[in-house]
């Protein structure tokens, strides 16, 4: 939101001075602007109090405090009422200098945040809404910006509706001060902890262009007996400097410090070691960790042969990722991997650490489940690759920002940053307890609904111990649906849930170690009528045929050159999935219609997509179809789906299209607008067509668009089509009701990255991303 601040809401200051407002106004308003600008919201708050003094209800007056107030404090609730006040008064031609009396419609978009920030989500979700009501199809940046804060107010609805028991302690005044607190180190012997400050009294005592003080490093004794902290005091040595340094991680072996250095504004990792009983001064570590892009957190495994570390280079997901080099030698590394998407998003992801188990990753990230800001995932390595992501929970995750999360060495305490209400500071750090009588057990929750009726299914839930195959444990869901189960830590499970119709899914759960109820699992399912509709297995033969549009299917690839209706080589791989569906299921009948281009007579076009359509019934008839089963029409040129002005929408106009006239009660349409054949009669699919998902792989969408009227959605799809994205969707409506335009979609994750990194770099945009539905 930096560059929305510096570039739209914030416009250059005019000269003219209105009758009602003096010189010293003008005046403070310019100062106040520029502390804006520079992102200072400490130093501008005070000036736009007095403004406000000067000018009581003054809409933009009341904007800019509302948005200090959100940027600067621990009761980030004080900007509620300014921006109420000034959503009253929203204008679309506001022009933000000393003489306006409007307030920007990005009032709503604070509003929204400083309602998710107090965990008013209801109300977050509807201002959210009203500031994207404002943008155009052109505001593409901000359309996904708001979204995804859509996306994680709905998160956060759902893990505070289970939130964790957890034992949370502000490690208070030893150690948190009225500044900003953070990036805790814990030695792995526990006899002293490393943290940072921007308190008062760093060194060189200056504050940079934000109006904070300068990062140092801070150490404290620790009483491992007592758990008390004592003898707080800048850390010793050369390390801390006149500008930015923030502690990082230590490794498990206590020897080397890792530190981040500013470098102005480049940001680096550093190494101190530990030596003579003193930190050696800190070298920067080498080009293959550090680059001219910003990296700023770092941890090393326990066997001290891998580093893992944030960097935004090039070649990433998006954002701040995670990569990883080897040790090959002293001081030596190897070329940095990123650790791919199932850890990496397209938001940042934010300070890694592994734990003594060497497989354990523990990060923060804006991306996955969030709830707001960055939240604390964590990760198992495991059969060479990453689990997927899960959050740790409310409230131990918030709906602001918590970073920074290391457990101990040996298991029984973490320590983490968070920004909370009740915090000394902006930002305090907090130790989380972890006590034995509870630290072989889990939490497993969740609901199981109809999507369609949005009721409750009444379920059985069996857990079976994964490796054994014996039952661990069941339950039943209650009437709201919901349901929940005591699960032992250390193992891993498999999940099979009936519903009263007989309908089952199936899911593996890893408990990785040892937890207690401060770690929780969130595990929904959803039903649509006979079909499995998301977050679990589907027991149904899945076959994919055309593009669905309304009642009719586009067959895709089977196209014509011009004047003629031979078949092209390539029509029939989509022909034999057609061929499959209807021997799948022998009781259905279809009609299959013939299209043409523009060019010629519209009774020659008649005739020739007739022909063309007949074309298709000839060969279905060939692979043993009945006749009595097909009928076709031709359409001629009178309805085009993309432009007759080129060539290569003349060629997608040059089409046949099947539509069902007879069906059964076996088929059914999944969310994907594909056709579904519902394996409860043992009817046999050709295993080559049948995409049947075995274990729970998300489809992802690479997302060009989101609109919040159809109309355009279909235009933009068009717009796609015609430029040869043949396999462009609409993908249903969000949450919030807008429809988002897929230029593809794949059951891969992986593929949908490396599509969408080609899509990027052949469409020139930035802005693409990936929705898993």
């Amino acid at each position: 939101m930096k560059k929305i601040l510096l570039f739209l809401l914030f416009a250059s200051i005019s000269a003219g001075v209105f009758s009602q407002f003096n010189s010293s106004f003008k005046k403070k308003y310019e100062i106040a602007d520029n502390y804006i600008y520079d992102n200072n919201f400490i130093d501008a708050l005070p000036l736009f109090l007095e403004l406000e003094n000067l000018a009581p209800n003054n809409p933009n007056i009341q904007f800019h405090i509302g948005v200090c107030y959100l940027h600067t404090v621990n009761d980030k609730a004080k900007s509620i009422p300014y921006l109420e006040k000034a959503s009253q008064s929203i204008s679309v031609d506001y022009y933000g200098d000393f003489k306006e009396t409007t307030a920007p419609v990005f009032t709503f978009y604070y509003l929204g945040k400083a309602y998710h920030l107090h965990n008013e989500f209801d109300l977050a979700i509807e201002n959210y809404n009203k500031f994207r009501y404002y943008l155009t199809t052109e505001d593409t940046k901000l359309m996904k910006d708001v979204d995804r804060q859509i996306e994680m107010a709905y998160n956060a609805k759902k893990l505070i509706e289970f939130p964790i028991t957890i034992r949370k302690q502000n490690l208070g005044e030893v150690i948190n001060s009225t500044y900003p607190d953070y990036s805790p180190v814990m030695a792995p012997d526990m006899t002293y902890f490393i943290f940072t400050s921007r308190r008062e009294g760093s060194t060189g005592g200056e504050k940079d262009q934000t109006g904070k003080y300068f990062e140092d490093l801070y150490i404290a004794d620790y009483n491992k007996e007592t758990s008390k902290f004592s003898n707080l005091r800048p850390l010793p040595g050369s390390v801390n400097t006149d500008g930015h340094e923030a502690s990082i991680s230590v490794s498990w072996d206590g020897q080397f410090l890792f530190i981040y250095k500013d470098d102005d504004r480049d940001g680096n990792i550093y190494m101190s070691q530990f030596e003579d009983g003193a930190w050696s001064t800190a070298e920067k570590m080498p080009n293959e960790i550090n680059t001219k892009n910003y990296e700023n957190h770092a941890c090393l495994s326990p066997d001290g042969e891998k580093l893992y570390f944030l960097s935004d280079r090039p070649g990433g997901f998006g954002g701040k990722d995670i990569w990883v080099c080897k040790k090959i030698g002293n001081n030596k590394w190897s070329e940095a991997e990123n650790l791919g998407p199932r850890i990496n998003t397209e938001w940042d992801e934010e300070s890694p650490v592994l734990l003594s188990d060497g497989k354990t990753l523990y990060f923060s990230s804006k991306g996955h489940e969030s709830m707001g800001g960055y939240d604390i995932f964590f990760s198992i390595f495991e059969d060479g690759e990453w689990s997927y992501p899960q959050n740790i929970g409310y409230p131990l995750n918030t709906s602001d920002d918590d970073v920074f999360f290391v457990p101990t060495l040996d298991g029984r305490e973490a320590y983490y940053s968070s920004i909370t209400d009740e915090g000394t500071g902006e930002m305090d750090i907090y130790r989380i307890l972890i006590t034995s009588d509870l630290d072989q057990l889990a939490i497993l929750s969740g609901e199981i609904k109809d999507t369609v009726l949005n009721q409750a299914i009444a379920s059985k839930i069996n857990v079976y111990d994964f490796d054994s195959g014996e039952l661990y444990s069941q339950t039943n869901t209650d009437k709201e649906g919901h349901y929940k189960l005591t699960l032992e830590a250390g193992k891993k499970y498999k999940l099979v849930v009936t519903t009263e119709s007989g309908l089952t899914a199936e899911d593996i759960l890893e408990v990785p170690y040892k937890e207690d109820e401060n770690l929780n699992f969130y595990k929904p399912y959803y039903f649509t009528q006979s079909l499995i509709a998301m977050e679990t297995d589907t027991l149904v033969n899945r076959i994919n045929v055309g593009q669905r549009m309304g009642d009719r299917f586009v067959l895709r690839n089977v196209y014509f050159d011009f004047d003629k209706s031979t078949l092209r080589p390539e029509s029939t791989e989509e022909l034999d999935r057609l061929v499959a569906l209807l021997n799948a299921l022998p009781e259905i009948k279809i009609e299959l219609s013939g299209h043409t281009d523009n060019r010629g007579s519209a009774s020659y076009n008649k005739q020739l997509s007739e022909d063309r359509a007949k074309a298709v019934v000839d060969y279905l008839i060939q692979e043993g179809i009945e006749k009595s089963r097909l009928t076709y029409v031709g359409f001629g040129f009178d309805q085009p789906i993309a432009t007759n002005e080129t060539d290569a929408g003349r060629q997608l106009n040059r089409r046949v299209e099947f539509r069902i006239t007879s069906t059964s009660g076996n088929l059914q349409y999944d969310n994907d607008s594909n056709l579904v054949v519902i394996n409860n009669q043992n009817r046999n699919l050709d295993p080559k067509y049948n995409d049947v998902v075995v274990d729970y792989q998300p489809r992802w969408h690479i997302i060009g668009g989101s609109f919040m009227f159809l109309k355009n959605a279909e235009k933009f799809k068009e717009d796609l089509i015609r430029q040869g994205y043949t396999s462009a969707e609409i993908v249903g409506q969000n949450s919030t009701g807008s429809y988002r335009v897929a230029y593809a979609s794949y059951l891969s994750k992986d593929r949908a990255m490396k599509e969408m990194h080609k899509l990027k770099g052949k469409t020139d945009r930035d802005d693409l991303w990936l929705l898993q539905k």
